[in-house]
């Protein structure tokens, strides 16, 4: 009789001792895929001792063998020919008396899939092997090979073994011990997802980090191969199976990132993923081993950075372009108008000389406003009329986008002023305009709505606060792709993009979110998947009055910041930037002057900023002084190049907010309001 006195540990079923394996069989055939279980054998049975690496079979669908390796037969004993046509039990009962029965139960259909470890005595033997079977359409893989015992029954023997085992069995055993015990230690300090993966991309081993990244546990991964592919980002669903084909080819592996989803949040991470492929003789996947490490900070980082510096250099080759370009146009003009003012009005050129001089003005225009787009500068409200505001938009988008997509606007009458950020507005509306572009790949409509609401409204899949009455909205319509409905709860969310990593960051529709939220309203989105989307700026009316308000609140809320930093443009530069925002900035470059201008009562500062690069030690250690010498005022550190990773924690940790090295001027002004109005962050 085979004794069956195991945990069953992956389902928390637990066998007495006692148990024979028949009843084992029964319990399994009703559990889930994935089994560890301990098969002891009585003492003295028969069996093989010598070490497996790699046995496998394939069986047919009666689990008759239809083809067994090398280092399986001669482990058994056999010639390759008999075991053909024979079924596995039948060759397995010699070496392992007792284990056809649970076998047969493991291999039922109800079980697409299932692993064993068990025990095969002799005591002194001490040898363990690993089954593995997998199902499908035309039969069973079986994988079967040697293996170290689990760590329990080393602790079970106190690491030292049996009596009277040989001392160099027994500093095996500890070493044995000692090894599994760190190896565990690791995988669970492990800062990532450490994976072995089946053909299918099933999980035959997943650490507990992945529940994290993906909302899903570590449990639930094993044997059940979509959920895998419900949480790869479906933009990325087809560079990533031609990366796992590169991964068959290539011995070492191969190194790759991609987006997943977490499935309750719908929070996406970017992982960067290590995948070596376990591959036959005959080039068939037999699975894969990897892991994954969170990248998403750095990767949105290093974008930031490349655009930045991109629209650096866009900025000043398209002022440049514009201005040579303006200066041609000068030209063409004057030219035009010298021959105009010698031609009769009568004469067949005049016609062609006005259009020539009107086409010449009408591009003049243009360049003008490319230039007053790189120039206009964010943070500065006014009152603008959006029945107007709209239709210079509208001509602006008309530029932009493609031919292929008609372009509408729907205006009421009179006017509907609003007390807003003109720059941030055009942003805003750009951007909707070339998403909605995007869901338009062939042809379509896109449709600018403006209308007035006296009364509140029910909105859908919304962000922000509904705005005082009364408001006004514009809508963006487009009768595109649409959007799914799963998608419509995190459109707003930082990073949340369906576009594929190198068409889109993800902080689009965030922005617009943050720009109704500042200026008292909200965004809302309504969608159906195949006909189209529609988002709704909704903005509070302007009474005339906010720019009293506002200049009154400012007035109030004024904050007095001390400003350290090395002397140069730099220091300069946002030095002016904070002043001309309503801050009151006093300025020193030593830490001397800036600890005495600090610990001055006079001065009423609200807080420190410290501009340093990574590297400055002397400016970065007033950072923690600061923090304890007044808890109570914010400590503010603006990194000048670099990143964070390079500053000490130590330092991070003291400070209330960290401005990143590539933060722009809108973001940077929004985190300091931010901070001013929350507190410190203790």
């Amino acid at each position: 009789m085979v004794v069956v006195p195991a945990v069953f540990t992956t389902t928390g079923i637990i066998l007495n001792n006692g148990h024979p394996a028949a009843a084992a069989a029964e319990v399994l055939a009703d559990t889930p895929a994935e089994i560890s279980a301990e098969l002891f054998l009585p003492a003295g049975t028969p069996c093989r001792s010598e070490w497996l690496e790699g046995g496998v079979a394939l069986l047919d669908a009666s689990q008759r063998v239809v083809h067994a390796n090398a280092a399986l037969v001669n482990w058994l004993g056999i010639a390759p020919e008999k075991a053909l046509g024979a079924p596995l039990e039948d060759l397995l009962a010699p070496s392992c008396p007792g284990i056809a029965t649970v076998l047969r139960r493991a291999g039922s259909e109800t079980m697409p899939c299932a692993e064993f470890h068990f025990q095969v005595l002799p005591p002194e033997q001490n040898h363990w092997l690993r089954l593995t079977m997998a199902h499908n359409q035309d039969g069973w893989f079986v994988h079967l090979s040697s293996t170290l015992p689990p760590l329990r029954n080393l602790v079970e023997d106190g690491g030292g073994g049996r009596q009277g085992e040989d001392p160099e069995k027994q500093h095996l055993r500890l070493r044995l011990l000692r090894a599994e015990s760190q190896l565990e230690k690791l995988i669970q300090r492990w800062p990532g997802v450490l994976f072995s993966q089946r053909a299918d991309f099933s999980f035959q081993f997943v650490n507990a980090k992945i529940e994290e990244l993906t909302g899903v546990p570590a449990d639930l991964w094993r044997n059940q191969p979509r959920r895998f592919w419900d949480v790869v980002h479906e933009a990325d669903v087809e560079g990533f199976k031609h990366q796992c084909a590169q991964a068959a080819q290539t011995p070492s592996g191969v190194t790759t990132s991609y987006r997943i989803r977490h499935a309750i949040t719908g929070k996406v991470s970017y992982v960067l993923e290590h995948r070596q492929a376990a591959v036959s003789k005959s080039g068939a996947v037999l699975g894969y081993d990897g892991f994954w490490l969170d990248i998403t900070r750095q990767t949105i980082a290093e974008k930031r950075l490349s655009t930045t510096a991109w629209k650096e250099t866009l900025a000043l080759l398209t002022m440049g372009l514009a201005h040579d370009f303006g200066n041609l146009l000068s030209g063409i003009i004057s030219l035009t108008e010298l021959i105009l003012s010698q031609t009769q009005p009568e004469d067949k050129n005049a016609s062609t000389l006005n259009l020539i001089k009107q086409s010449s003005l009408q591009a003049s225009q243009l360049v003008q406003r490319i230039v007053s787009l790189h120039r206009s500068q964010t943070g500065v409200r006014q009152y603008l009329d959006l029945n107007q505001a709209v239709p210079d938009l509208v001509e602006l988008v008309g530029k932009v986008l493609p031919r292929r997509v008609r372009i509408q606007t729907e205006l009421p009458l009179g006017q509907l002023p609003v007390y807003m950020d003109a720059v941030e507005f055009r942003q805003v509306v750009l951007n909707l305009a070339l998403n909605a572009a995007d869901a338009m790949p062939n042809r379509g409509a896109l449709i600018f709505r403006v209308t007035a609401h006296p009364n509140a409204q029910e909105l859908t899949h919304c962000q922000g606060r509904f705005p005082r009455l009364p408001c006004v909205c514009l809508s963006v319509q487009d009768n595109g792709s649409g959007i799914a409905a799963r998608h419509l709860p995190h459109l707003f969310d930082p990073f949340f993009t369906t576009k594929p990593l190198t068409k889109g960051s993800g902080l689009g529709l965030y922005n617009a979110r943050m720009f109704v939220e500042e200026h008292g309203g909200a965004i809302s989105v309504e969608s159906t998947p195949g006909a189209g989307a529609t988002f709704h700026l909704w903005l509070p009316q302007a009474d005339f009055t906010e720019a009293d308000r506002l200049a009154a609140q400012q007035a109030e809320q004024r904050r007095k910041l001390l400003l350290v930093g090395q002397p140069g443009f730099s220091t300069d530069s946002i030095t002016e930037f904070l002043r001309t925002h309503n801050f009151h900035v006093v300025a020193t470059h030593t830490v001397t002057r800036a600890l005495e201008l600090f610990a001055s009562e006079e001065n009423n500062l609200h807080g420190v900023m410290v501009l340093a690069e990574p590297g400055d030690a002397t400016l970065l250690d007033l950072i923690p002084e600061l923090h304890d010498r007044a808890p109570a005022k914010h400590v503010i550190l603006q990194l000048i190049g670099g990143s964070a990773d390079e500053v000490a924690n130590r330092i991070l940790e003291k400070a209330d907010l960290v401005l990143a090295s590539d933060a722009g001027e809108t973001v940077v002004l929004k985190k300091l309001n931010a901070q001013f109005r929350t507190g410190p962050m203790r």
